[in-house]
């Protein structure tokens, strides 16, 4: 068996072996501690001093180490810094990444040139352009290099084979009139009649480009346009009464996804129907939204209301559980009861309403 000594010498060999920076602090006190203890041995009898130096004591082995390796400190996690927002007159781009961001997310996430967002690709079933789901991870200083304008609730009208802009929807006017971009129109899919929001910058007030259309049915939109409307004079016709709709959903459930302050409107007019609704916020994780599909017979996701997330996850879900699930822009009482007779009745494919 190697006496004390050898065994000493291997284990300061060893130490000095996995010797750095960080563990200098704790090889400096053991270094003080054998020290002490070489000086007390020396202090022995001869006798008893050589009988401590020849034997090693039971347990201990040149293999042993009854001090803890030392570590390397935890590797520096990286923060993510996300990339940059530039606002554009219509939606905006992330750089350096060139990542588009919708004007929906604009408006939902309140963003402003300077302000850093993380994102991730949702899973795309289509051909069309890839979707995001993004995440603010700081605020900018809110000044941005270049004003932008927007004006609200503008009216479009047809005059001759152009969409023109000479009012707003309230009935006052537009001065000088604009002419709208036929790619707006394409892209945005808004035609005469509709209600939109103009944007343009402050220093060339004569590029203007549609932001967003606005999809009749909110309160201020319905009166905005009732007063529009009532500028007009229109010819008189007999008033007809209304039929109540036949029950065409008879035992039927239908789940709406988003506008909570409506939720109440949208069942009765479902009820009127013959149906019952379910309601989700949109915020609801994917167990619960799974567990909702799985009550219904089809489902109506109003995605101006609702996260990215929630859309794509609630039409993942509805494919794999064999449920017709219809993504629409609209959000008028209306037109979602009305929806909702169309997917029970017809079991349309799962595609995007960009006309609202």
């Amino acid at each position: 068996m190697p006496s004390l000594a050898k065994l000493l010498a291997q284990y300061l060999q060893s130490r000095l072996d996995r010797l750095s920076p960080e563990g200098l602090p704790q090889v400096a006190s053991e270094l003080e501690a054998i020290a002490a203890w070489i000086r007390l041995t020396d202090a022995l009898p001869p006798e008893l001093r050589n009988a401590v130096l020849a034997a090693a004591p039971d347990g201990v082995t040149p293999d042993a180490d009854p001090v803890p390796a030392l570590s390397s400190p935890p590797a520096r996690v990286e923060r993510d810094l996300g990339q940059e927002f530039h606002r554009r007159l219509r939606g905006g781009v992330l750089w350096p990444g060139h990542v588009r961001v919708p004007e929906t997310v604009v408006r939902e996430l309140h963003l402003a040139t300077g302000d850093r967002l993380s994102h991730r690709a949702l899973p795309n079933y289509s051909e069309g352009p890839p979707h995001y789901d993004f995440t603010v991870l700081t605020r900018g200083s809110s000044i941005e290099p270049r004003e932008r304008r927007e004006e609200q609730m503008a009216l479009v009208e047809l005059e001759g084979d152009a969409l023109v802009v000479r009012r707003f929807a309230d009935g006052r006017p537009w001065d000088p009139p604009v002419a709208l971009r036929p790619e707006d129109a394409a892209a945005l899919h808004f035609h005469e009649g509709s209600v939109v929001d103009l944007a343009y910058w402050a220093d060339d007030p004569q590029t203007v480009r549609v932001a967003w259309v606005h999809h009749l049915g909110s309160a201020e939109e319905e009166q905005a346009l009732a007063t529009a409307e009532s500028a007009k004079p229109k010819p008189k016709a007999p008033r007809v009464k209304r039929e109540r709709p036949d029950p065409v959903l008879d035992g039927k459930r239908v789940l709406v996804v988003g506008n909570e302050p409506r939720q109440s409107q949208y069942a009765k007019a479902i009820e009127l129907r013959g149906g019952a609704m379910e309601w989700s916020s949109g915020d609801d994780g994917d167990d619960r939204l799974a567990a909702a599909l799985r009550r219904v017979d089809a489902a109506l996701i109003l995605k101006n209301h609702c996260s990215h997330h929630a859309s794509e996850s609630a039409t993942q879900l509805g494919k794999q559980l064999g449920i017709p699930v219809r993504r629409i822009g609209t959000d008028g009482i209306k037109s979602v009861a009305d929806w909702a007779v169309t997917l029970i009745t017809t079991q349309l494919e799962d595609v995007d309403d960009d006309a609202g």
